[in-house]
């Protein structure tokens, strides 16, 4: 079944999809016609667009009708001009649009529009405007927005910095994945009820009011706007604070949309260490007194003096920041759902921080264990951060999942026996490490790896000083390593580290031929590379080397399983008897080096082997490992004609 994948993109405050007018030359206001191809204005459904500015264009004393699209360069008004944005003439319908959407992304380095007085957003005609920074740097002296219910300013990426903020009688639309700030150095005025503040779902970035003039601290204006109906998310009006981040730090305040409302907050910690108060399976220390599980996720972010508890059943929960442990050194352990419950138990690090080495999240000084006590699943996600345990315990095949993406889980040895799955995800660059093995009971350890990781899994010695040599060698072959979920029992697929007695394994980079070949012969138990696993070798006596075995899919060490081997057929085509002749070929072949020529030849004695006379026909699929390639000749070009199929690996 074809599956169609269909994409809707919504273009919401952008010119992108326009008809463009360009400009004419780099001397000029852009309100003046003549600085436009063609000498006309650019509005309505034509769009002005400037590319790269870097000499005398600047913007003009007043927009109207105007619309204008900014890519790169950089433009600026001229000494004492105010930029005012007026929207379309009267009854015309037409928006005036400036929109900035500069790919760079180093926005301090440079800056699009420079506006050493006022930007003004002023509705003179009565019809609407915008300023859209979707990616881009604009300076201001002054913002004064003077059109309620026409102005609007939507901030993307990038910055917009305001000296001093006036008047504000508009609407700032935060858009959705994007992390733009807005910062302003000085709030001149309240900013009363006509200034209405969006964030878009999923908006990262921040809106930052430094002071109020005379140097009265600003904060309060963002709990005013909120508790007065005029900050939505989404388009909807919310009033309540928690779904935001209120920042004050000194005069100035901070506004951005909080990614965690909808979290069930942690409130037992406390910072008495002679009398710590706050075990997480406790559920008066969570906001509600209710333990979050199921749909509903807990935040830890500051945890002074904050437990784990002993065991967790049913619980979801997310970590943030801060640190936890296990009280007194001892042990912890997530036990999954209570029974029938069909809640997953979550446990989910995901900290900002990059410097793993600097800070922990999670210390667990004994046993931290992974167990189905009552038959439901649990996760460990660390997504970002720092775990350290004692010991590694996982005794919960089928039901437990540690989901490793970056940062470093270290034990200091591994439980027995190891019952569970570790997930590589993605895009991760996280390293687990177990010091000591405890033994080699591993039979039950599942290991995947997301195509793109980079992280690796390390297995230092067992516990009596016998090398972890051969480890990952045996869990490849015995098919409990896979990639993307499916098993993958070529060992060349991975990166196989030894280290002293530790070793390392990692999903593999570029493949030596050479060397994926000796992993596939020693699969079969042959790995005298100068005896039964040369390539050249026929261990089973079936008359196929090894190479052709290796090349076709076959089994060296059965006579009775030569693989895919070619077949052949009389056929007649335009008058014409041919002889078909069908391989088939590892699709594969070009990352494992290996080659496959057709070859047709007269003689079986005195062979004369050569690759003309051969007409290709097509191609096909056999199946995910195997294409068919069908060639032919033909009948009456020579009186005895053979065909062969020749192999050749080259690293």
């Amino acid at each position: 079944m074809k599956k169609i994948l269909m994409m809707v993109v919504a273009l919401q405050a952008s010119l992108a999809m326009a008809n463009y007018v360009n400009l004419a030359g780099v001397n000029g206001g852009l309100n003046v016609a003549a600085t436009w191809d063609g000498g006309v204005l650019p509005s309505g459904s034509s769009t002005g667009l400037v590319t790269s500015a870097a000499i005398n264009v600047w913007f003009g004393n007043a927009w109207n009708n105007l619309a204008v699209r900014q890519t790169g360069g950089y433009i600026y008004n001229a000494a004492g001009q105010t930029l005012n944005l007026r929207g379309g003439t009267t009854g015309s319908g037409i928006k005036t649009i400036y929109e900035i959407d500069d790919a760079r992304t180093d926005y301090a380095t440079y800056t699009n529009a420079m506006i050493n007085t006022s930007l003004v957003l002023y509705s003179q005609y009565g019809e609407a405007m915008e300023l859209n920074i979707l990616s881009g740097h604009v300076e201001t002296a002054d913002l004064t927005l003077n059109a309620a219910g026409k102005g609007t300013i939507n901030m993307g990426d990038g910055i917009l910095h305001v000296g001093t903020f006036t008047q504000g009688k508009a609407t700032i639309n935060m858009l959705a994945g994007t992390a733009g700030d807005i910062v302003v150095s000085n709030l001149v005025a309240n900013l009363g009820s006509s200034l209405f503040l969006n964030f878009e779902t999923g908006n990262q970035g921040s809106f930052k009011l430094n002071q109020k003039t005379g140097g009265v601290s600003a904060g309060g204006t963002w709990q005013y706007l909120i508790s007065h109906g005029q900050v939505s998310i989404g388009g909807v009006v919310e009033t309540n604070e928690s779904k935001y981040i209120i920042y004050n730090a000194g005069l100035s305040t901070t506004l951005s949309l909080n990614p965690y409302a909808d979290y069930v907050v942690y409130i037992g910690q406390n910072n008495n260490p002679a009398a710590p108060n706050g075990a997480l399976n406790v559920a008066s220390n969570w906001f509600g007194y209710a333990l979050p599980s199921g749909n509903s996720t807990g935040l830890v972010s500051v945890t002074a003096n904050a437990w784990l508890g002993t065991a967790w059943y049913d619980m979801a929960v997310k970590q943030v920041g801060g640190y936890l442990f296990a009280a007194g050194g001892g042990s912890f352990a997530l036990r999954g759902g209570t029974t029938n419950s069909g809640i997953t138990t979550v446990y989910e690090i995901d900290d900002a921080r990059t410097g793993y080495a600097t800070y922990t999240n999670l210390y667990v000084g004994s046993v931290f264990s992974l167990w189905s006590h009552y038959g439901e699943p649990m996760e460990l996600s660390l997504l970002s951060g720092h775990v350290e345990a004692a010991v590694l315990s996982l005794i919960a095949e089928g039901k437990g999942t540690i989901n490793m993406r970056d940062g470093i889980l270290h034990a200091g040895a591994l439980g027995v026996p190891s019952a569970g799955a570790v997930n590589m995800m993605a895009g991760g660059n996280g390293t687990i490490v177990v010091d000591d093995m405890n033994g080699f009971n591993v039979t039950n350890l599942y290991v995947n790896f997301e195509t793109g990781n980079l992280g690796s899994l390390t297995f230092g010695m067992a516990s009596n000083g016998v090398s972890a040599a051969g480890t990952w060698e045996s869990l490849i072959t015995s098919g409990r390593v896979m990639i993307d979920g499916v098993t993958d029992t070529r060992t060349y697929k991975y990166s196989v580290t030894q280290n002293s007695l530790a070793s390392t394994i990692a999903l593999g980079g570029a493949v030596i031929p050479s060397a994926a070949y000796a992993s596939w012969a020693a699969g079969y138990g042959l790995s005298d590379t100068n005896g039964t696993g040369a390539m050249t070798a026929d261990p089973d006596g079936d008359a196929i080397d090894n190479l052709s075995e290796y090349g076709m899919g076959g089994n060296p060490t059965d006579g009775n399983d030569q693989g895919h081997v070619p077949t052949s057929a009389m056929t007649a085509a335009g008058g014409t008897n041919w002889l078909q002749y069908v391989y088939y070929e590892r699709a594969d072949k070009a990352v494992v080096g290996l080659s496959y020529y057709p070859e047709r030849g007269t003689d079986l004695v005195y062979t004369n082997w050569a690759t003309s006379g051969i007409e290709f026909v097509g191609t096909g699929v056999l199946d995910i490992d195997y294409n068919t390639v069908t060639n032919r000749i033909p009948t009456t070009a020579e009186n005895k004609q053979f065909l062969r199929l020749r192999i050749e690996l080259q690293d």
